[in-house]
């Protein structure tokens, strides 16, 4: 069975995180190695905190390895690279219809959908969740909004009674209204709450104090 370990031991993929994570020195957040482990980490916590169905994890977790691959060519475009570069990859290593799933899911990750797979729907919430102080690159320290992240602890999707919940857990330093007004923030939200309308729950964002 092919999974999401098998995507990082492969000797093209190491090559292109790695060349992603030198590229990310100049960006303000992590789109390489990083962030692919954090989503993957997010993606196993949504699906045991919400009880999601167990047969799509695999294909979440390699939709995950994958997404951001396409920024090897930069941001723009990056989810349509991403997704040629996998149906490449993937091409005989995959059945029809799980590969199907998972090159859709990353081609339309940049997006918020109603009617996606429940593969997309958690890569793109875990996706936008990855907004923690470890994404954060130097550049992102000068960046309004991003900046913010610098203050941002942890965040944990917790599943109370029915209600879908993230808890941010930040600083004093943290500033929640530049942190409302950032463009990225208003998109955490609409991933959230699809999700949480797919799994029939309440959207509910929680900020604490660390």
């Amino acid at each position: 069975m092919f999974t999401y370990k098998d995507v990082f031991n492969d000797k093209t993929i190491k090559e292109i995180l790695s060349k992603i994570d030198y590229n990310d020195r100049q960006r303000i957040c992590s789109h390489g190695t990083r962030h692919a482990y954090s989503c993957i980490r997010i993606a196993k916590t949504l699906f045991d905190e919400f009880k999601i169905n167990p047969i799509y994890l695999q294909e979440t977790l390699i939709a995950c390895s994958l997404h951001d691959i396409g920024n090897l060519g930069g941001k723009h475009n990056h989810a349509k690279r991403s997704f040629k570069f996998a149906r490449i990859f993937l091409k005989d290593k995959l059945l029809k219809a799980p590969k199907k799933r998972i090159l859709t899911a990353i081609k339309n990750h940049s997006k918020t959908r109603k009617n996606a797979s429940i593969i997309e729907k958690v890569l793109v919430c875990s996706d936008k969740l990855d907004m923690s102080k470890t994404r954060l690159m130097p550049n992102g320290n000068s960046f309004n909004g991003m900046r913010q992240s610098a203050f941002i602890e942890e965040i944990k999707p917790i599943r109370k009674l029915d209600y879908f919940i993230v808890e941010i857990i930040v600083t004093n330093q943290f500033n929640i209204n530049e942190w409302n007004s950032y463009y990225f923030t208003k998109k955490i939200v609409k991933a959230v709450n699809n999700l949480a309308k797919t799994l029939g729950l309440k959207p509910k964002i929680e900020y604490k104090k660390a």
